[in-house]
């Protein structure tokens, strides 16, 4: 989840007429949604108003579902941060964006009546993201823990900077806190920099690719086998397995592929079916 406040946007009329406000306001919501969009992620609200903006965009909504999307998510901040100042570069006051970054179980769903409704994320990790984001400073990103350990699950080369823990609105706790680097040295901010930011975004599960190939080649030599992957959500484990099929495939396998969504029941299920074959 992301809560996205973009600062200094003067929405004045101009000697009495609203064009210029106007197409600037509208200049800036495009920009945020190609920046998202290009990353795979949603708008889900855009508010406007003297205050500057402020967006609610969210990663990992279906049918929009990517192991890699706390990386997508920090690398649409650090574009955001990177691209709105070049946006009117005649005004006065710079524009300056503040982010907040949040991972975990939302409410996702349609609320409202019949007469009017929308559909919304609620919950704790959507409040923790605009906490973040207020408490970021101009042209800064925070996130925290649980997106930290999602990012590190895909990309090993992350570099971040941890923060005093910070006293946050509505909790009883002092909450961890982190913001990505983006000197010369940060790689991701390197990949911005050259449009290419998810290159790297899958990294470090080469040996898991390795050891699944080893596995696959060992049961042809063995006359044959079942393979069966299990991992937690968000740890690169789509792109060991799709890896792990093309080679099973070139080796001559039968590989069946099926989309599962996550529940509450387990994956006990599966596992008993595959391991009575």
């Amino acid at each position: 989840v992301l809560f996205i406040n973009i600062k200094n946007l003067n929405l004045s009329p101009v000697d009495n007429k609203c064009d210029d406000p106007l197409r600037h306001a509208q200049t800036l919501m495009q920009e945020c949604q190609r920046i998202i969009f290009n990353h795979r992620g949603q708008i889900n609200k855009i508010l406007i108003d003297d205050k500057g903006l402020l967006v609610l965009a969210v990663f990992g909504l279906p049918p929009l579902l990517n192991d890699d999307d706390g990386i997508r998510a920090v690398a649409s901040a650090l574009n955001l941060i990177k691209n709105v100042p070049t946006l009117f570069p005649s005004l006065r006051k710079k524009l300056t964006t503040s982010v907040g970054i949040t991972t975990g179980e939302v409410f996702a769903g349609i609320v409202g009546s019949n007469q009017r409704h929308e559909y919304t994320v609620m919950g704790d990790t959507v409040n923790t993201a605009a906490r973040l984001m207020a408490a970021a400073n101009e042209d800064d990103v925070l996130f925290d823990y649980h997106t930290l350990q999602f990012v590190l699950g895909v990309y090993r080369d992350f570099q971040y900077d941890k923060t005093p823990p910070l006293e946050l609105k509505g909790k009883n706790m002092k909450v961890e806190a982190f913001r990505p680097q983006t000197g010369e040295q940060s790689l991701l901010y390197q990949k911005i920099n050259t449009g290419n930011q998810l290159e790297l975004s899958i990294s470090g599960r080469e040996k898991e690719v390795r050891d699944g190939e080893a596995m696959v080649a060992k049961m042809k030599e063995e006359g044959g086998g079942v393979l069966y992957m299990i991992g937690e959500f968000g740890m690169g484990g789509s792109y060991v397995s799709q890896r792990v099929a093309l080679f099973a495939e070139e080796s001559k396998f039968v590989v069946l592929k099926a989309t599962s969504r996550r529940n509450n029941m387990g994956d006990h299920g599966t596992e008993q079916f595959v391991r009575n074959r």
